[in-house]
């Protein structure tokens, strides 16, 4: 069935599969609080679109659906932005307190009033739970809450957070990530976005061509097929002849490998650099 409504997203992480079934293959993910349009309705699924035009399938019971009367979740008063790598909301103002979810990096919360208990600050989740998050956790701010965009400087220091966080086929957060998510994610959290896949990023009209002797931090370098110009595999790099990268080469993690290395000059395609605003 056809939907074309608006809607966002209630679980903390919702895997999005190419078909309506779960033992389809993982596309992406969709992070709590992400507004997307639901296009179609299949027995229990949403095709889901994100504001980065990724489509893909989700489980109905990950999506509430706006009515008429809704305004974008997160679109207006308090804000609290996630800052640290993972925040645990809770039920009460104490780290004894039972825990509802775990949110990561770059996820915006309703904040529904300034109520502030040990440092602690109430936060109102997608499904219009009320839970708290520890202050440290978070920067508090007006909707819409827009990241600063970052110096080169930055882009290098927001990658190296997720150093050692695990690969994931798919993932878009420090639970687990893949090549393409986190070059998002890192020029998300520096107020650039891109969209998703290495090959869609390098066909980005704002990458410009940049050769590889002259390079500087935070271009992106692709990888893949150097004869057809397929491209697999996407890295950043971060000066010394070094990239960061989530890779499944060697070690299933976020990791700094050497563009010198054997490996990768082999499936070196070419390097991007941002030229957009």
């Amino acid at each position: 069935m056809t939907l074309q409504r608006k809607g966002v997203i209630t679980a903390n992480l919702a895997n999005m599969y190419l078909n309506a079934n779960a033992k389809s293959e993982v596309v992406s993910q969709a992070i709590i609080g992400t507004t997307c349009i639901v296009k179609l309705n299949k027995k229990g699924w949403y095709n889901i679109q994100l504001p980065d035009t990724y489509l893909g399938w989700a489980p109905a019971e990950t999506v509430r659906l706006y009515t008429k009367q809704d305004q974008p979740y997160a679109s207006r008063g308090r804000v609290a932005t996630i800052a640290n790598l993972f925040a645990n909301i809770n039920e009460g103002s104490s780290v004894e307190s039972p825990l509802i979810t775990t949110v990561t990096i770059g996820v915006t919360l309703e904040v529904p009033d300034m109520v502030t208990q040990n440092r602690w600050l109430h936060v109102r989740l997608p499904d219009g739970q009320i839970g708290w998050v520890q202050q440290g956790d978070a920067v508090v701010d007006h909707a819409p809450y827009l990241f600063t965009r970052g110096k080169r400087s930055d882009f290098v220091t927001t990658a190296k957070m997720f150093l050692g966080l695990p690969y994931r086929w798919g993932g878009v957060s420090p639970f687990g990530i893949d090549c393409s998510g986190l070059a998002q994610l890192v020029y998300r959290l520096n107020g650039i976005t891109i969209l998703r896949d290495a090959g869609i990023q390098r066909s980005m009209k704002e990458f410009a061509p940049v050769p590889k002797a002259k390079m500087q931090p935070g271009d992106l370098i692709f990888f893949g097929n150097p004869a057809t110009r397929n491209i697999t595999h996407v890295g950043m790099y971060i000066g010394a002849g070094k990239f960061i990268h989530a890779t499944t080469h060697e070690h299933p993690v976020v990791q700094i490998s050497k563009l010198a290395d054997k490996h990768w000059t082999d499936l070196y395609v070419d390097s991007r650099h941002w030229t957009g605003k």
